[in-house]
């Protein structure tokens, strides 16, 4: 996991003191010139300078040395040790793990080197500080194992500052942990730990240190997904930056609060912080990947406000700037490094054009810049970008070449021998590729895997993901069992581990694996134990897919209404969040539990008024999806809309509306070339034509989506559609022939009946006119709770209460009691009791059902 951006330990931020000692007269010349040395090399490790830092670092210490300044030599040591550190990550950025090992075990072999010597002197300041190096040192890139080195050297160091009385190094030392254990999750520890951190660097009267603690627990924060906590941390911390004038930290507060507002779902607050932080980088003038990092947050922010063109513009400008500085640059390194920005912003616009639908284009774009990768040989960023090749590919349905692009991803960062990275993609990129592609027994082996590199990492947490993994992937393949007992294994080891949000995850799988088995009261116990989880968390958008599962839940169990309430709670949730995206996806679930609620058969007063008031309620839901996805101005969010509307449409019975809006999300798929989207538009079309008894154009549709639809269970629900429209066309034609071969059986030339009774004297009796008037008085009444005594039988039926909700249960009481099929138009073309009494007298004679 990376550290928010400020959170790297840079240098302990001595320039100030030692700007002090180079300035006072009245110290020696040596210790002046190796303070101005030391003054240097912090600046250079701020400017990224690691190599030259590390040069003047070393000939400070050389000095401090002779001069035999115990408290100096520890600096420089700490300094000296920092910039190696620094140079592992520079090298590793380049794609160059050889030199990062290299630079990292000369690092651990000087602190080694002084920690013995410091430990055979006993002295407690030395002891200290080299511990707290080595728990820098360790905190990131070299596994689980090494971070639990790491949090027992930052323990003893800072038990040995401690007892040195220097509160400064002490609340360094829980910086440390905290960051540690920021990257082991365990939220309620780091935060602790930053919270002394900021008591004692309150105490030494040091802003910046107590800056980077707000910021520690800002972290904290927003890894359990408490954002609004965060970004008040973040306030805190920026003023402590301003306050000290440092340009660079405020960059990347500004960074990491752009980033938790996206998270967050805030677009437009993302969009200032973002642009704030580009400013501020741009003041600093020394950290060009920052400021393009940040520019990448501003693109992502304008999509999400609506503004891709301005993205693209803006992305068009920066990356022809990266080129000018690749080509005049005189220097390796910074052209070198101008080319990592290019493939950074070039990835940032395949996204942007993904996020308009231009696949095509994306893929063009995620070329070019692969070609970029392998020009300036940098294995990271080829990486990085065959996984957006392997996105793109997902998108375009292109199962086969997605898989390949994942692999060959996998492949680069085996060759780096990045292992925690390796694991991540295997989890987070190959998985969900072989599962798109149908490949169940693919992913299950690949989840396995990735249990197996992280076992032999040592890293609890990354096993705990890869058991999830496993159980998902488990349930594809259909092995219930083994996807359960994978789900409770996770579960258990992110209790473990002190992550919250992972068990939750893993006890939200697990009741969707139950529901798929029908086992209905351990998949509720799972959703209700991830949902007390969740409460009072902080991660809302978690909680409300908990809520969204809960809701699936109790809709198969039969639970109608609790189902619908916990459905709308989680858009509740949503709508408090003030993400609107996500609002819509969330109504969305609301409605699709509400049709599946509505689609059960109701009989009597209490269950048809909750019907009604359900079918209110969904067309609400549909008509605010509707206009948010209108004020954002999304195409795929529009195109779900129109396709939710036309389904509560359809349900009320309004089918001309509901085709318009089907026809319409229709349209707008296949401008954006999703097949998914086109498949569930043709099914609705499909319905809306069987609605209006217009078989052959419902066929029609439904062998479109056949022909486009992937994946067994979908092409399965579509068969079984269409062999029940082809049913029904058969029932139609036989009811359609059934009266002409009636009248050959009434006949006077036919035989006998086996009783010996004749057909005069069975013959049907047709339903009684005036009793089926009397019926449908008492159902209009009933239903719209019309108490008029004086109700007259050609008042029409819309001026007694019934509307075009209380329209739909009419015809649905009046077809079950009459055993006809009545048009969805029945209220608008027969209007008055007589005249639906007529039809129903005469539908009964035609077909010979008798009544009454």
């Amino acid at each position: 996991m990376a550290s928010p951006a400020g959170l790297e330990v840079v240098s302990d931020d001595l320039q100030a003191f030692y700007t002090r000692v180079a300035e006072d007269s009245d110290e020696s010349e040596s210790r002046r010139k190796a303070a101005r040395l030391f003054v240097l090399a912090e600046r250079r490790l701020t400017e990224e300078d690691h190599t030259q830092a590390l040069r003047l670092a070393e000939e400070a210490l050389g000095i401090f040395q002779e001069l035999v300044d115990s408290r100096a030599t520890l600096d420089c040591l700490r300094l000296v040790i920092h910039a190696h550190q620094l140079r592992a990550d520079e090298a590793r950025a380049a794609g160059d793990n050889s030199g990062a090992r290299d630079a990292l075990k000369l690092a651990e072999g000087i602190l080694q080197e002084a920690l013995e010597a410091f430990r055979a002197a006993q002295s407690c300041r030395g002891q200290a500080a080299m511990l707290l190096s080595l728990a820098e040192l360790n905190c990131n890139h070299r596994g689980s194992k090494k971070r639990d080195e790491s949090l027992n050297a930052a323990d003893e160091a800072r038990l040995l500052f401690k007892e040195c009385e220097d509160p400064r190094m002490e609340a360094r030392a829980y910086l440390v942990a905290s960051k540690a254990l920021y990257k082991k999750h365990r939220v309620s520890d780091a935060k602790r730990a930053g919270e002394e951190a900021i008591r004692l660097f309150q105490a030494a009267n040091d802003g910046l240190g107590e800056a980077r603690s707000w910021l520690a627990l800002a972290a904290a924060d927003a890894l359990d997904g408490r954002h609004d906590d965060a970004l008040r941390s973040l306030r805190k911390a920026r003023k402590l930056a301003q306050a000290c004038g440092h340009q660079e930290l405020q960059g990347k507060l500004l960074h990491s609060a752009a980033s938790w507002l996206l998270e967050k779902g805030d677009s437009k607050a993302a969009l200032a912080a973002a642009r704030e932080s580009v400013a501020a980088f741009k003041e600093f003038g020394k950290a060009r990947c920052w400021e393009v990092s940040a520019l990448c947050l501003v693109a992502q922010a304008l999509c999400l406000e609506g503004e891709a063109e301005p993205a693209l513009a803006l992305l068009g400008q920066e990356i022809e700037a990266a080129q000018r500085s690749t080509a005049s640059s005189g220097s390796a390194k910074v052209a070198a490094q101008a080319a990592r920005d290019e493939v950074t912003l070039l990835l940032q616009l395949v996204n942007v054009h993904m996020s308009m639908g231009n696949f095509e284009v994306a893929l063009e774009t995620a070329q070019e810049s692969l070609l970029r990768c392998r020009e300036v040989g940098n294995a990271w960023c080829e990486a990085a970008v065959m996984e957006s090749i392997a996105k793109i590919y997902k998108s375009m349905r292109r199962s086969g070449e997605a898989k390949s692009a994942a692999l060959q991803s996998l492949e680069c960062l085996k060759g780096l021998r990045a292992r925690k990275d390796e694991n991540e993609a295997q989890i987070h990129m190959l998985v969900p590729m072989l599962a798109q592609a149908d490949d169940a027994a693919g992913a299950v082996k690949v989840a396995a895997q990735a249990r197996a590199l992280a076992q032999e990492r040592e890293d609890r947490n990354m096993e705990a993901w890869s058991l999830l993994t496993a159980c998902v992937t488990h349930g594809l393949s259909q092995d219930f069992s083994s996807a359960v007992k994978a789900g409770e294994l996770a579960s258990e080891v992110f209790r473990d581990e002190g992550n919250r949000r992972g068990e939750a995850k893993s006890l939200r799988a697990l009741a969707e694996i139950f529901l798929r088995v029908g086992n209905y009261s351990s998949a509720s116990r799972s959703a209700r134990q991830a949902e007390a989880l969740l409460e009072g968390f902080g991660d809302e958008r978690l909680l409300a897919s908990v809520k969204q599962s809960l809701a699936r839940i109790l809709m198969e169990d039969g639970d109608s209404r609790a189902a619908s309430q916990v459905a709308l709670e989680a858009v509740k949730i949503c709508r408090a969040s003030e993400d609107m995206e996500e609002t819509a996806k969330m109504i969305f679930v609301a409605i699709e539990v509400n049709l599946a609620c509505l689609s059960r058969e109701r009989e009597g007063p209490k269950e048809l008024r909750e019907f009604r008031e359900l079918c209110d309620r969904s067309w609400r839901l549909a008509q605010e999806a509707a206009g948010i996805s209108i004020r954002l101005n999304k195409k795929p969010l529009e195109a779900e809309a129109q396709h939710w509307r036309g389904s509560v449409l359809l349900v009320m019975g309004r089918t001309q509306d509901s085709e318009l809006s089907a026809n319409a999300a229709l349209t707008l798929w296949r401008e954006l070339e999703d097949r998914d989207g086109e498949v569930s538009g043709l099914v609705l079309l499909a319905q809306v034509k069987l609605s209006l008894k217009d078989n052959a154009a419902a066929s029609t549709a439904l062998r479109e989506a056949l022909a486009l639809a992937d994946g067994q269970h979908r092409t399965g629900v579509i068969r079984k559609l269409l062999e029940e429209v082809s049913t029904m066309s058969q029932a139609m034609a036989q009811e359609a022939s059934r009266p002409n071969e009636e009248r050959e059986a009434e006949s006077p030339e036919s035989s006998p009946s086996p009783s010996g009774v004749s057909t005069a004297e069975s013959s049907f009796k047709a339903p009684n006119r005036e009793l089926v008037q009397g019926y449908i008085v008492g159902l209009v009444k009933q239903i719209s709770s019309n108490d008029d005594e004086e109700f007259e039988l050609d008042t029409p039926l819309l001026d007694t209460g019934i509307d075009s909700l209380s329209s739909i249960q009419l015809r649905a009481q009046l077809s079950s009691e009459f055993r006809v099929n009545l048009p969805s138009t029945v209220v608008f073309s027969y209007p008055t009791v007589g005249a639906l009494a007529d039809l129903l007298v005469e539908e009964c004679t035609t077909k010979q059902i008798a009544w009454g």
